[in-house]
This record gives C-alpha cells, structure tokens and sequence, in this order.
C-alpha cells in the first residue's frame, strides 16, 4: 500500500510531497523483527533444538501451526505475540512445573530473539521481501 500512503501523506491540513526521487528512498519495513522469524519456522525449529527444546508431544512443527500456517506473514498483527504463543505452544524446555509437568518455553525480545535471529538465513529474507531488496540496493 505504498502509493495509498503517498497519497495519504499529500493530502490533508499539512500536506508533504515527496518528488520521484525521494520516494526511492522511502522504505516500508515490516513491523517488528519477529515477522521475519515467522517467515523462516525452519530457523525457529534449528533455534529450539540448539537450546535444547522439545516438541511437546501434541505439537507439531512451528511451520504448521495455525496461526501462521498457510498465511501472509506480513499481515499478521503483532507478531511478536503470535511468536510468542508459538514458542509456548510448541516447545518444553525440559524444566518440570511444581505439579510434574514439563515448562513451556518463554521467547522474550531481549532474551530469545537476538539468539533466534542468528538461525535466520538473511539471502532467504532477502529474496523474498521486495522492500528489503531494494533498502539493500540503495545502502550498498
């Protein structure tokens, strides 16, 4: 909805106009780090078995889930919520809770993401996110 924001921006009480050139370099990022993560459930699954994480039995891949299966990543509202539910959902770290119970595992931004982010493969990301391609074209 690039060019709907354009728009957007050139109307109003405070119009701002950008020429053709400066619209090369506007870029629109998707909105938090985990929709990445969400689009490569490989790289979630090889972060979780580098931690030591286990599926729980009832679970099933990270790719399947329903809350990113068959979706448009870059859609999804909060991602980082459906990151975290995923995690929680999927994997046990192998802790017992007080009744016996394994622990689910907690995904935090400051604890877990800068770990799950060095499993992601940034040529994947790359290739697929039109945004991203040309944010890397105009900085290199």
């Amino acid at each position: 909805h690039k060019e709907r924001w354009f728009l957007k921006m050139n109307s109003g009480e405070h119009p701002i106009e950008f020429s053709d050139e400066k619209k090369g370099f506007i870029f629109f990022m998707i909105q938090e780090m985990e929709a990445w993560m969400l689009k490569q459930p490989d790289a979630i699954e090889r972060w979780a078995t580098d931690n030591g994480f286990t599926h729980f039995p009832e679970s099933g891949n990270v790719a399947d889930h329903r809350l990113i299966a068959g979706k448009d990543i870059e859609t999804i509202d909060k991602p980082s919520e459906k990151l975290g539910d995923i995690i929680k959902q999927t994997f046990q770290s192998g802790k017992l809770r007080k009744n016996g119970k394994p622990k689910g595992v907690i995904y935090g931004k400051l604890k877990s993401a800068p770990d799950l982010l060095s499993f992601l493969d940034v040529a994947a990301l790359v290739a697929n996110d039109t945004e991203l391609q040309s944010f890397c074209k105009a900085v290199n």
